[in-house]
């Protein structure tokens, strides 16, 4: 099966504090876009992973492969994937590249063993990955609080042409949040 694991933008950005585990609170304003990886996906008899462009991903970073390991200690399953990854949003870009392939594979999770997970139950989930999963799992506008995983939902009647750049050498998000003088 081929699942879009579509990029978001942040139109706007407020980091309030750091909790006492490292993430912040936030409030931010996420749009998915139409840039998107695509992930192919099958039931194999070992666990396979293929990036397309062949880029070093380290297997603990590596938020598809972790989204699995998440579900099967949840639920159990002893089923192995195929998974290519055809990549196309760039990486440390802010643009949530690793948190849609998660999200799209916990979505193929979902639709494959016919879990019919609430939209709640795949928050939770998801955010065990990251903290842009959960926005991304449902490629709607929304103004995203906590460290990501409350959603309000809104309709976007506009339409906007916007530019990205990245520069030569991107910005690990991880490295950005450490790298704020935000009060606890």
């Amino acid at each position: 099966m081929k699942c879009r694991a579509y990029a978001k933008v942040n139109l706007g950005l407020d980091v309030a504090s750091k909790r006492d585990d490292g993430y912040h609170e936030l409030k931010s304003v996420m749009v998915p876009i139409q840039l998107h990886d695509l992930i192919d996906i099958t039931v194999h008899h070992e666990m396979r992973f293929e990036c397309v462009p062949n880029f070093l991903i380290h297997p603990e970073k590596n938020t598809l492969l972790k989204m699995i390991e998440v579900c099967r200690e949840k639920y159990q399953f002893t089923e192995n994937f195929s998974i290519r990854l055809f990549k196309h949003i760039p990486s440390q870009a802010g643009l949530g590249g690793g948190s849609s392939d998660a999200a799209a594979v916990l979505n193929y999770l979902d639709y494959y063993f016919k879990w019919n997970l609430t939209p709640q139950e795949k928050i939770d989930l998801a955010v065990q990955v990251g903290a842009d999963v959960p926005f991304c799992l449902f490629e709607k506008p929304a103004l995203v609080t906590g460290i990501g995983e409350k959603l309000e939902f809104f309709e976007n009647h506009t339409s906007f042409w916007m530019v990205l750049v990245q520069p030569r050498k991107g910005v690990s998000t991880k490295k950005a949040f450490e790298g704020l003088d935000i009060p606890n």
